[in-house]
């Protein structure tokens, strides 16, 4: 007796396609639950953390490349009322011969001692500085380089899951066009 292998039909590659999606459809929600609660708790964190003070530091990336230097002298080490882990510094310094006083920030276990320090300052906008090894900008509870990437790979999951939804859309299309054979 010859038992010829049948060939495999549109139908049966359909129905083992339909058994395998359970798993993608559970797969799914998931991918949007996560990314959905990264960028979220992103979003809610850094608002947080503007909302107490926290600074941006645009101004400290700036001096961190460009920056030229100048001697100038601590007029004030104040604690900052919210944050017992940070202090605010003010100081002064002259640059050509117009005086500033500015504030920058440093952890309250600094170990700044002295009047007398070297002043970072931006060449274009002298206005803009910090005394050598501060902050410009209130440091954050959390480091904003974290919160980027948290915030970035919420924004990849959610593209991810949007591209696997339009690859289950499209699946499905194909499989309810109907099988085009000869007969």
């Amino acid at each position: 007796m010859n038992m010829a292998r049948p060939d495999r039909t549109h139908a049966d590659a359909r129905d083992s396609e339909t058994r395998a999606a359970p798993s993608a459809t559970t797969f799914l929600p998931l991918l949007r639950l996560i990314s959905a609660v990264l960028c979220l708790a992103t979003l809610a964190l850094a608002a947080w953390q503007v909302r107490h003070g926290a600074g941006l530091p645009f101004e400290d990336w700036a001096l961190d490349s460009d920056s030229a230097t100048t001697g100038g002298e601590i007029v004030a080490l104040t604690p900052l009322a919210d944050r017992t882990d940070v202090v605010r510094v003010t100081f002064r310094y002259r640059n050509q011969g117009i005086d500033y006083e500015q504030n920058c920030h440093v952890p309250s276990d600094h170990g700044l001692t002295g009047l007398q320090h070297t002043v970072e300052l931006l060449a274009r906008d002298p206005a803009v500085s910090r005394v050598r090894g501060t902050q410009r900008a209130v440091p954050p509870t959390v480091s904003w380089n974290l919160m980027v990437v948290a915030g970035g790979l919420g924004i990849a999951l959610a593209m991810l899951a949007m591209r696997f939804r339009i690859a289950q859309r499209q699946q499905q299309a194909a499989l309810s066009e109907p099988a085009h054979g000869t007969g």
